[in-house]
């Protein structure tokens, strides 16, 4: 009897079929069965062999995508069944005949070949692992096949034309069918690998069933029936418990051998030493409120944030710490207290405390947060620290009211804005989206509602007072006028297009896959895992994680500049970000015991990447700082006055080396002729009194060369002092002036 068959072979643009492919399927599959290879149009194909009498080479009667060419393929097909067979795999034997053979008994509109079900096999390893599992819960929810996203399908050509379904291999068109009221049946199939046939790419498979399934919300809600049994459950808090409990003595020994050294080999240390040398300068609490950060000059003072985190490094500094250790360790205990008060967030939405524990894990799993939050001498974990703690109060509040809570919010948003602005609103949004969820639902009045709007204006108040007061400290200094605050909104904010620039979020996008994930797998996991998560669960796990992705996303419009230049600033919104994905991760973990084992995989998979990348990465910059450029700065703080002043021409206004040399004094970028302009124009009042000492030129041309670039401004330097002695190493030139007479021994 002859067989009542078609199988579709696309051939798309930039795909090559050799004449040992098609021997392949010409053994592979019956000579009665007529085979379609459809190439796109305009692309004439390259001969094959000849004796192949069920081989037809057509044009596809459409352009675009592959789908266009199987929908051609089925149009040219004038038998009852069509198979599309994917390019690259082995036709199973006898696969043909027990799909045909099912679709006659049953009247089926489409046969699954499923590796899954029992009889089936796959190829083994971890990936099956995780596809055989996905078939399973699949299955479970009321799907009529083990191996939705198989290769092999056979469809009735009546229903396809009918239905308008495309016959592409994959979840996609077999999901569609069910939704269509399609009868659907599978077989088991053996299946080891793939063939030679031709070769493509693999992505648009996945764009397209990341889109199409991701998004759509396909039935999908029905998996959130699958629940576990109390023991398994246990097992799992256990678990999770013993993997918070591991993590927090990790970054507590991270905590304790942190090398604490601001290296120029290490990212931004720019904005470390500006940190660091306004902490070596501070004296006392009159210093709170006039500190000093004497990179440009006389008067000395350019306050940006409030300096309660360089006022505790001080007094740490004082019980004789090193100052750099000081400053780490400041940062790493408001690192590890923040989780103090996302303990209280977590209590908010639910008693579980798996949710605190996830969430957890991730904070101090990530290598990102360990780098910015433990071993960099930065505001950044103070700033997140009164920022949780600020919604801490709030959530508080809203659930039980309460002077206590509404304080410490008040508390929390006024010193987490003085201390840096940039990282409040999106914690603020975020609150605000779950005080107003609360309204919409009529679980609070009107006037309650007003009190967090009225505590925010109340803890606004220290915030502009701040601000203001610092404008006005930076405007008595006239190397500074251009960071007041008024004159940065461009460089805070950035222009309007830049939210519109796709190589903006790209930028953003390879932050995330080099600096915070560390690996491009674990971001589309991520984004994997958040999707799923939008698309299964309902209610309130829904939006509580669709308000924490939309306040992480929030800072990136906002502050597009700051975000675009500094990536550190992605720590201010980052625990956002793993709030949302520890909360998806927590609902998948209290419905099955498979996602505990696999969440624990990803956060030793983090670990792994600090421990083996970051950590010895940090330790030789330590070494290398020391072994390079040490020799310069000890030169400086030996053959120096103490109350002499330096000038660094670099490549911005760094306080690095001022730091590192303990003097004060001017830094300037030597690119910018307005900078050693307005130098030039303020000389020699910008000193304060003080005598040069020494020119340190950053640069790896010549000290003579760059000099003969900075004009006028090489006479006021050079013009009248004597060098005693000239020292280069790497890229920086010290220039040493002889101030009492005395010479300098080589």
């Amino acid at each position: 009897m002859k067989r009542s068959l078609t199988v579709v072979l696309p051939f798309p643009r930039r795909m090559h079929i050799s004449d040992a492919g098609l021997e392949i399927l010409r053994k592979q599959i019956p000579e009665d069965v007529r085979i379609l290879l459809i190439y796109e149009p305009g692309m004439k194909p390259e001969p094959f062999a000849p004796g192949l009498p069920n081989v037809s080479c057509l044009e596809s009667l459409y352009d675009g995508e592959i789908r266009n060419a199987v929908r051609s393929g089925v149009e040219y097909a004038d038998s009852e069944y069509v198979i599309v067979m994917p390019e690259e795999h082995n036709v199973p034997p006898g696969m043909i005949d027990s799909m045909l053979k099912k679709a006659d008994a049953v009247r089926a509109d489409v046969v699954c070949a499923s590796r899954y079900m029992k009889g089936g096999t796959g190829r083994g390893g971890f990936g099956e692992s995780l596809k055989r599992m996905a078939g399973v819960l699949f299955f479970a929810g009321g799907f009529p096949t083990h191996d939705p996203g198989g290769p092999f399908q056979l469809y009735r050509r009546s229903f396809l034309l009918k239905t308008g379904i495309s016959a592409v291999p994959g979840m996609e068109s077999v999901v569609r069918a069910w939704q269509s009221g399609g009868w659907i049946s599978e077989i088991p199939v053996v299946w080891k690998g793939r063939s030679p046939v031709c070769r493509t790419t693999f992505l648009k498979s996945l764009c397209s069933v990341v889109r199409t399934q991701l998004l759509k919300k396909v039935r999908f809600r029905e998996l959130t029936g699958i629940r576990q049994n109390s023991s398994r459950r246990e097992l799992s808090e256990y678990i999770l418990h013993g993997l918070f409990i591991l993590l927090l003595l990790l970054s507590i020994y991270v905590f304790c051998i942190n090398p604490g050294v601001i290296s120029c080999w290490e990212q931004h240390e720019f904005r470390k030493a500006q940190t660091a040398i306004s902490t070596f300068y501070f004296s006392g609490l009159s210093d709170l409120l006039y500190y000093e950060t004497p990179v440009l000059g006389y008067p000395w003072r350019i306050p940006f944030e409030f300096p309660l985190y360089q006022a505790l490094a001080a007094l740490l500094a004082k019980t004789g710490l090193e100052l750099e250790r000081a400053l780490s360790a400041v940062a790493g205990l408001f690192f590890l207290g923040t989780l103090i008060p996302l303990h209280f967030i977590c209590r908010f939405f639910t008693r579980d405390r798996m949710l605190f524990f996830t969430i957890s894990s991730l904070y101090l799993a990530l290598p990102f947060t360990l780098y910015w939050g433990i071993c960099s001498p930065m505001i950044e974990s103070c700033a997140v620290f009164f920022a949780v703690l600020f919604v801490a109060g709030m959530l508080c509040f809203l659930r039980k009211p309460s002077a206590g809570a509404l304080c410490t919010g008040v508390f929390g948003a006024a010193l987490g804005g003085m201390v840096k602005i940039t990282t409040l609103p999106m914690y603020a949004v975020f609150t605000g989206i779950v005080w107003l969820a609360y309204l919409l639902n009529g679980r609070i009045s009107w006037k309650r509602f007003l009190v967090p709007g009225i505590a925010g204006l109340v803890a606004l108040v220290p915030v502009f007072w701040w601000t203001a007061h610092a404008d006005r400290l930076k405007s008595c200094n006239p190397l500074a006028m251009d960071l007041v605050s008024s004159r940065m909104n461009n460089w805070n904010f950035g222009p309007v297009q830049m939210r519109f620039d796709p190589v903006v979020y790209r930028k953003f996008y390879h932050f995330l896959v080099r600096d915070v994930f560390g690996d491009e797998l674990a971001v589309v996991c991520a984004a994997v895992i958040l999707g799923i998560g939008l698309a299964v669960f309902r209610k309130r796990g829904a939006w509580t994680v669709g308000a924490a992705l939309f306040s992480w996303g929030l800072g990136f419009l906002i502050f597009t500049n700051l975000y675009y230049v500094h990536n550190y600033y992605q720590m201010a919104n980052i625990l956002l970000l793993l709030s949302a994905l520890g909360g998806v991760c927590f609902l998948f973990i209290r419905k099955n015991f498979g996602a505990t084992v696999l969440f624990a995989v990803g956060i030793l998979f983090f670990q792994f990447i600090f421990y083996n990348r970051v950590l010895p990465r940090m330790i030789a910059n330590a070494e290398r700082e020391t072994r390079v450029y040490a020799p310069v700065w000890e030169a400086v703080q030996k053959y120096t006055p103490p109350d002499s002043a330096i000038v660094v021409l670099g490549y911005s206004w760094s306080s690095y080396e001022h730091f590192r040399c303990r003097r004060r004094g001017i830094a300037v970028s030597r690119l910018i002729p307005q900078d050693l302009k307005r130098l030039e124009q303020s000389w020699p009042e910008v000193l304060g009194g003080r005598p040069l000492s020494a020119v340190i030129i950053l640069g790896w041309q010549t000290g003579e060369t760059i000099r003969s670039q900075i004009g006028p401004l090489e006479e006021l330097l050079f013009g009248s002092r004597r060098i005693k002695r000239t020292f280069r190493s790497g890229e920086l030139t010290l220039y040493l002036f002889d101030l009492d007479g005395t010479s300098v021994s080589a």
